[in-house]
């Protein structure tokens, strides 16, 4: 029992990671502020690939997950995520495929609207079915380089409580120069998600950029309820405008 659950997960994660290199277009592998979706959206035939890594809490508890996000025209973008490297909860694989679409520009005003569906599938130490989160969010930029972004969040029971929640979803992102920017993003209410995170990033070549922030919890600080946040993000191209990542 042991060896063909071993040989599941094997299996699980070298098809995933085969989605992965392939840059397939299902996609959390949107783009994210630190876990907020982002008003970017990548161009058509556009790739962005990045690696989260989150170490903390008085738990020990820690993740690495790979992303890939890819542009399919018309403001769409869509990607996929792999939640499998975590401790404590080692062995646990999610897909995460998920789709953002920009609706509304105004170039003029520096306003985006746009919304989008995430879906959660275990497939390795399954601790409900299938799961799924769905947000709208109005985003405005200025001229000193400053982005504002809030809207609603809404995920389904198991996912990160025990219970179906909804609730806010806010970032803000402040281009510093061409190289360095900073960055900040919350989600309400006392769930798995529910964190400030704020940090800054930093773009080292015009393919490789550097994310790196701390998260405070909504709950719990004092139980060890924060984290460290890493992220290293890869563009071939890297033309994505707005704020550096």
């Amino acid at each position: 029992m042991i060896a063909l659950s071993a040989h599941r997960t094997f299996t699980t994660l070298f098809l995933a990671m085969l989605l992965f290199a392939a840059g397939s277009s299902i996609g959390r592998g949107q783009q994210t502020v630190f876990n907020v979706p982002s008003a970017e959206v990548l161009d058509q035939g556009k790739r962005y690939m990045e690696w989260d890594a989150s170490l903390g809490d008085s738990a020990l508890s820690g993740s690495f997950t790979p992303r890939s996000s890819n542009g399919l025209g018309h403001g769409v973008e869509a990607g996929v995520g792999i939640s499998s490297f975590n401790f404590p909860n080692a062995g646990e694989v999610v897909v995460t495929p998920t789709v953002k679409w920009k609706f509304f520009e105004s170039t003029a005003h520096g306003v985006v609207l746009f919304g989008g569906e995430q879906m959660f599938l275990p497939v390795e130490r399954r601790t409900y079915g299938i799961g799924s989160n769905a947000y709208l969010e109005a985003a405005k930029s200025t001229k000193f380089g400053t982005r504002v972004g809030v809207g609603v969040y809404d995920f389904t029971a198991q996912v990160i409580d025990r219970a179906n929640r909804a609730g806010v979803q806010a970032s803000i992102e402040q281009t510093i120069n061409a190289k360095f920017s900073l960055a900040a993003d919350w989600y309400s209410g006392n769930t798995s998600i529910g964190f400030t995170n704020v940090g800054g990033a930093w773009k080292m070549t015009r393919s490789l950029s550097v994310m790196a922030g701390y998260g405070l919890g909504n709950h719990g600080l004092m139980q060890g309820n924060h984290s460290i946040l890493v992220t290293v993000g890869w563009n071939p191209e890297f033309t994505r405008g707005g704020v550096a990542r």
